[in-house]
């Protein structure tokens, strides 16, 4: 079903979505849709822009007025009839901003709202993204470190890096090869944690529902911090933040980096719907089964840089399927 810009349902379940409300049973249904169609992806893409500009502008610790900037947009809100009047002072939260502008607002207008929102500066960050890709987009830093993006990821990064640190920010799934440098710690802000590394290379992944962040550690030592909790990762393990918290684990997962290295290990034995979600993730695509028989399947082998329908056409030879692609969608099913 297509997103329609003047349904006030949609625009409460993108609010949702956005402002990690939904669980994890919401999110796939949710998610399915965004793949509907290109119109829906290009549609939310954009939304999803609008939103996290608002947040990232929020976050400006600056010299910003934060009362005044807020004070602007009610009344705004109040001129244009959205809110009630009153002659007293009133606090309205960032959350309930968002959520009045998400059903009224639309299109163009909310666009211009973030801006007309607040009194920003604007900053030299550079946007690097790959929401238009299937493949890995590769991005060299000022420093030498160089970041691999999977599909629908972004990173804000500054043309060169000043100051005492180098921090950036990432939403999406990469892998961070980090150039060392003792005395410049590198920093990535990810939804609600926050990154630290001398010089290391390890993967982030905040494509994981809510505001949770994973960290998995192939070289070196990262600092993982959310709210007031720190821990360190080391190679080999992930770290992962939720609700504030900070779990740590080694990784059992061989084939976590498989959307990188495009190196696929099944020969253990794995259900065929696991190998399909790992394909997902590593070719950016949207898989599914006609028939829940088929993704119970054992799978036993091994892939190795071989294009997605080269692996669908082996799993099909193998077991007795066909698949039929359909816009945006891939369907297994019996021969």
């Amino acid at each position: 079903m297509l997103f329609n810009e003047l349904n006030k349902n949609d625009w409460e379940q993108i609010a949702n979505y956005l402002s990690g409300e939904m669980n994890q049973s919401e999110i796939e249904v949710f998610q399915k849709r965004i793949d509907f169609s290109d119109e829906n992806k290009e549609y939310f893409n954009q939304v999803k822009k609008d939103w996290e500009n608002m947040e990232n502008l929020r976050k400006e610790e600056d010299t910003f007025d934060s009362d005044k900037a807020w004070g602007k947009l009610f009344n705004k809100f109040e001129e244009d009839g959205l809110v009630e009047s009153k002659k007293t002072a009133r606090v309205i939260s960032l959350k309930r901003i968002m959520q009045i502008a998400a059903i009224f607002i639309f299109g163009a207008v909310f666009s211009s709202l973030v801006y007309y929102m607040m009194d920003t500066k604007k900053t030299n960050n550079m946007l690097a993204d790959s929401y238009n890709l299937k493949g890995i987009k590769e991005v060299t830093l000022s420093d030498g470190s160089i970041v691999y993006l999977n599909a629908d990821s972004k990173l804000y990064y500054p043309a060169n890096f000043e100051g005492n640190t180098r921090t950036v920010e990432f939403e999406g799934d990469a892998f961070f090869d980090i150039a060392k440098n003792p005395d410049k710690p590198f920093i990535i802000k990810a939804k609600n944690a926050e990154i630290k590394v001398l010089g290391t290379s390890f993967n982030v992944n905040t494509n994981i529902g809510g505001n949770e962040v994973e960290v998995l550690v192939e070289t070196g030592k990262v600092q993982l911090s959310s709210n007031n909790e720190t821990d360190y990762i080391e190679p080999g393990f992930m770290g992962k933040t939720d609700k504030g918290k900070i779990t740590k684990k080694q990784n059992s997962d061989v084939n976590y980096m498989a959307w990188k290295t495009k190196s696929f290990n099944f020969e253990n034995g794995i259900k065929l719907q696991t190998a399909i979600e790992v394909l997902n993730r590593s070719y950016h695509a949207n898989i599914q089964f006609s028939d829940k028989s088929i993704a119970d399947t054992e799978l036993y082998t091994s892939f190795n840089n071989k294009p997605l329908d080269t692996i669908l056409n082996i799993l099909c030879e193998t077991y007795y399927l066909k698949f039929i692609k359909k816009e945006n969608s891939i369907l297994l099913m019996p021969q």
